[in-house]
């Protein structure tokens, strides 16, 4: 990426400011700098079920071919499972202190190491290997029911030993350790990438017994998130953001009838005609109904 000229890469495309690492190239050789906008994936879309026990991740590019992601899954020269696309809704703290500082130095893409906080599949696989602890603090998997209650506040510890007080969802100022806001940026680095592409129009499902407060947190928490994980560079530009948006679809249940009804041939006949259907959603903190 570096020196193809019809590839590149985007941090050479940033402007150098104070900090930033100054390479000497020998003579004759070239580095090739790419603008992100280059890599934006126009009328495409990304869908996001965060769930209670896992969360999907689904991608439909220009060509209407479509994707779904494995996030955190650390070896892909296995051939994917269907289980490996269940991506476990959980985060694990390794050096909260070092990633949040990275974090919060740096507009779009900062530098964060996973060594300082893993997602999805390898945190969720520390936990069933924790011997200690140590371990057990340092992994929450109960996202979705913190942000749902209003009375819960817990005390997390990362593998340093440092204390992390995380208080309930509806008291969180920006700024503020948000580990759904964590989760999000680490679901955006795997989604845009120079492997892959840039998205900007995400679309999240929630269940049906959440309020609109509570939606309209997540989204809040999701945008953040979802926005760290994009260039700089393209951050900056006000025209291509412009397109940015992270909204609400339609209910887990409900979204489902929509295909399965189509699907299965369960459409109405003639006008007129209805159809009766129940949906039960049997998910892994609560089961909703659609009727």
């Amino acid at each position: 990426r570096l020196t193809d000229l019809n590839l590149g890469h985007w941090e050479l495309f940033e402007e150098p400011k104070e900090g930033s690492l100054v390479l000497t190239l020998p003579k004759n050789e070239y580095f090739v700098a790419r603008p992100p906008q280059l890599d934006v994936m126009t009328s495409s879309v990304c869908a996001i079920d965060f769930g209670t026990k896992s969360t999907v991740v689904a991608c439909r590019d220009q060509n209407q071919d479509e994707r779904l992601l494995r996030i955190g899954q650390g070896d892909y020269t296995k051939a994917a499972e269907l289980e490996d696309y269940e991506n476990p809704t959980v985060v694990e703290l390794l050096d909260i202190e070092n990633f949040l500082k990275a974090y919060r130095g740096r507009g779009g893409r900062p530098f964060t190491e996973w060594n300082q906080m893993t997602v999805s599949h390898q945190a969720e696989d520390a936990l069933k290997k924790a011997k200690n602890s140590m371990v057990y603090y340092s992994v929450f998997s109960e996202l979705k029911q913190w942000a749902n209650d209003k009375e819960r506040r817990l005390m997390l510890r990362d593998r340093k030993g440092n204390l992390v007080e995380l208080r309930s969802y509806e008291e969180l100022q920006d700024g503020d350790f948000d580990p759904i806001e964590l989760y999000a940026y680490y679901l955006g680095l795997y989604i845009n990438n120079m492997h892959r592409g840039i998205y900007l129009d995400y679309i999240l499902s929630f269940p049906v017994t959440y309020e609109m407060v509570m939606r309209e947190r997540i989204l809040h928490s999701f945008e953040r998130g979802l926005k760290k994980s994009l260039p700089p560079a393209l951050l900056r530009d006000e025209d291509m953001m412009r397109r940015f948006r992270v909204y609400a679809g339609a209910s887990e249940p409900a979204a489902y009838a929509i295909s399965a009804l189509q699907e299965f041939g369960l459409e109405p006949k003639k006008d007129g005609e209805v159809v009766s259907y129940a949906v039960f959603d049997f998910g892994g903190g609560t089961t909703d109904y659609d009727f």
